[in-house]
Order: C-alpha cells, then sequence, then structure tokens
C-alpha cells in the first residue's frame, strides 16, 4: 500500500462513520394560518397625506370657527371617496377594521333627499364645521378657486354601518360585501333605522339574510334567531319573517315564557305571540297524530280482537 492509500484510508473510515450516524429529527412544519378576508374587498384606503403648507402630525389642534359652539377638530387618517366630488366628509371612529378615525366622502345632496335625519343634520350652518384643508387629508392639495371645499362631520354611529348605508344611498350596491355577520346586519339595522333609510336598505339586505339563514347552527341559537325575526320584521321581508319564525317555533323548547325569552319588556311582546304560535302548532300536531291513531286503537279494541 502506497503512502497516498494510507492516507485516504481514515478519510474513508471517517466518511463511512459519519453516514451510520443517526440522522437529526425533523423540524415540525407549522402550518401557516390566511388571514380572514376584509370585510370590504373593493375598499381601498388611501394613505394620509399632508396638505401643502402643513406639517404631518398625528392630530389636528383644535380650531374654532364659531363664538356660539365649534365640536374639536380631529383630522382624519384617510378618507374614503364614495362621491368623488362630494361636498361632506363624514368622520367616524373605526372602517373596515382600522380604529382611528376615518373619513367618507358624500354628496349633502343625495343624503338629505334619502334621509330626513341628514337633511336636519346637513342644515347645520357650515361655519361649526371646519374647513376642507384640515378635513381631507387624502386631496393632498386645498380646493382650487371657485370649488366647493368639504365640510367635516364627526358622527358617533358605526363606521361600518354608515359606509354600508351611504354606499346604498349613492346607488353604489356593487361596493356592499356579499355576506356580513350578524352582529354588523343588527348593527347595519340600527344605524339604518335612526336615519330613518329602512325603506331604501330594505331589499339590499335580502342576500344577508339569505346567507345567514342557510348557515345556522345546528341546533340554532334561539336569542340569535330571535332577534333575526326582529330584523325581518322592521325590514318588513315576509319571506324571511316567516322562515325565522318557523325555525324558532320548532327549535324553541316548550313551556317558556315570554319573559324567559327575552329580558327587555318592550320585546315581549313578540315574544308572547311566538310563544302562542307554538301552542298552536302544537296543538295541530297532536290532532295530526289522533288521525293517525285513531283506525289503530280501533283495530285493536276487544270488539275487533277476533279479527287479530
Amino acid at each position: 500500500m502506497s503512502d497516498n492509500e494510507e492516507v485516504r484510508a481514515p478519510k474513508r473510515q471517517k466518511t463511512i462513520t459519519n453516514q451510520d450516524a443517526p440522522m437529526p429529527a425533523p423540524k415540525p412544519r407549522v402550518p401557516s394560518l390566511k388571514a380572514p378576508g376584509p370585510l370590504f374587498p373593493s375598499l381601498q384606503i388611501p394613505k394620509a397625506k399632508a396638505a401643502t403648507g402643513q406639517t404631518p402630525t398625528p392630530q389636528t389642534p383644535t380650531l374654532s370657527t364659531s363664538p356660539t359652539q365649534s365640536p374639536s377638530v380631529r383630522r382624519p387618517e384617510a378618507t374614503v371617496d364614495i362621491c368623488d366630488d362630494g361636498d361632506t366628509v363624514l368622520v367616524v371612529s373605526s372602517l373596515a377594521g382600522i380604529s382611528k378615525p376615518m373619513g367618507i366622502r358624500v354628496s349633502s345632496t343625495v343624503l338629505t333627499l334619502a334621509s330626513p335625519v341628514f337633511k336636519r343634520l346637513l342644515s347645520t350652518p357650515a361655519s361649526l364645521y371646519a374647513p376642507a384643508s384640515l378635513a381631507t387629508p387624502v386631496s393632498a392639495t386645498p380646493a382650487a378657486s371657485g370649488e366647493i371645499e368639504a365640510r367635516l362631520i364627526h358622527l358617533s354611529d358605526d363606521g361600518d354601518s354608515i359606509y354600508m348605508l351611504c354606499n346604498i344611498l349613492h346607488l353604489q350596491n356593487d361596493k356592499l360585501p356579499t355576506k356580513i355577520a350578524p352582529e354588523l346586519l343588527f348593527r347595519f339595522i340600527a344605524t339604518s333605522s335612526k336615519y330613518q333609510c329602512l325603506v331604501a336598505i330594505s331589499r339590499a339586505c335580502g342576500q344577508w339574510l339569505d346567507h345567514i339563514y342557510h348557515h345556522l347552527s345546528n341546533p340554532p341559537n334561539g336569542q340569535l334567531i330571535f332577534q333575526l325575526i326582529e330584523t325581518s320584521m322592521i325590514l318588513n321581508d315576509a319571506v324571511y319573517f316567516a322562515r325565522f319564525t318557523s325555525k324558532w317555533v320548532l327549535s324553541t323548547p316548550l313551556g317558556k315564557t315570554a319573559g324567559e325569552v327575552v329580558q327587555e319588556p318592550s320585546r315581549q311582546r313578540l315574544a308572547g305571540l311566538l310563544l302562542e304560535r307554538q301552542k298552536l302548532v302544537q296543538e295541530d300536531l297532536k290532532k295530526d297524530l289522533d288521525i293517525i291513531l285513531d283506525p289503530l286503537a280501533e283495530a285493536l279494541s276487544e270488539d275487533a280482537r277476533h279479527y287479530v
């Protein structure tokens, strides 16, 4: 054996030793969770920009524009345009999961024609509101000469509900979500009722009620179905009122009182009517069972024993 072979021999043995060693266990892979889809897929919230001559700050200082009553002006982080040339910016505390002041640019003419509450709100003198240079950070430039500056109006309502309501009033139904959670639907109905726009939004809620109806848990939640009954009644939707009522009557345990169904006295009248309907259904079921059992009872009676 030559010197080179003697040198390579221990290296070959070392390599074989490494191959015989146990392989380390593979690290378990943690499954990646996909983030839930956005509530409004078509909603694109622009980044906030400072207007010309302004330094971007987290919050604009308080500005007094009237000696009588002037609310503190909070500059929204961004403004979403429902109406591109709108003359009013509605500021809400949150929108689409963003817990920051957000602006919604709308047309005061549309809101005035659709809602008497908005009509009274927008009839407030413009001097009580801030100019558009502080209220519209997305435009990034002051209003040109001859253009009407938008008014900044702060609302304490749910931001998602206001956004959906304004889209419906501006005939922008294509921007609405295809399905929403029942809790958001209840907030949306309450906001629409406050602004007296139930007639305008009633037909837009049909697809949301349909999705909720076909995705109820089994057995369904009695309190949730009762709220959906109230919602369909407020919307004057006879189809889903009948569907949710039938499901509630068939799934609610027997022997309950109106006070056990709901605690609020103003809602107990509807609960009492539903319980009466449940008793009528129970009596009808007993009558149907009697019709089925009467022939059997006659066939198995003492008089008919010799036929058996």
